[in-house]
């Protein structure tokens, strides 16, 4: 909770809009998305479960913006980004998630940085990863974490071809 004080002394507590209680909540195990898994169990995902559930990106990369593809998905404020620089166990099980998502488009973190372990990975995947990639370039720089975005910038632009046809225009320009 937050506090703040006020006058003499009065201490008088303020409640975070509910969602982003129930997103901290969600990142640290204490409740489930809106489809009952909670965060240990999205971390168990394979490959297959990160493709084809589309309904989970959202809760693992949480951003500013309500989602046109799952409009009931919380979003991020700025006591979200305090609570989760300031929650040990809720911003490591973030940044598992960025590893997740890293792992499964062919890339690897270590100690912030990026690199690509699968080269080509980028260029099998589906359209819609190109998306995702975008969100958690956006989700990471609004939660504060804007050196791993940037790192994971140039980890993309460096393996993007330049005369491929695989990688959408539209999602260019959104990555960079």
């Amino acid at each position: 909770d937050c506090l703040l004080s006020r006058g003499l002394g009065d201490v008088y507590k303020r409640q975070a809009p509910k969602e982003q209680i129930d997103l901290i909540r969600f990142f640290k195990n204490e409740l489930p998305d809106s489809k009952g898994r909670y965060h240990k169990d999205i971390l168990q995902f394979n490959h297959e479960q990160i493709e084809y559930n589309h309904d989970f990106i959202q809760w693992i990369l949480p951003t500013i913006d309500k989602s046109q593809f799952h409009p009931e998905a919380p979003t991020i404020d700025g006591h979200f980004k305090e609570q989760l620089q300031h929650d040990d166990l809720a911003k490591s099980n973030y940044c598992k998630t960025c590893q997740l998502y890293l792992n499964y488009i062919g890339f690897h973190c270590n100690k912030r940085r990026i690199q690509c372990q699968i080269t080509g990975r980028l260029y099998e995947l589906p359209f819609h990863n190109q998306l995702r990639i975008t969100r958690m370039l956006n989700s990471l720089n609004q939660v504060g974490n804007n050196q791993c975005s940037t790192n994971l910038y140039h980890a993309i632009i460096s393996e993007i071809k330049p005369d491929s046809d695989k990688i959408n225009n539209l999602s260019l320009i959104h990555i960079s």
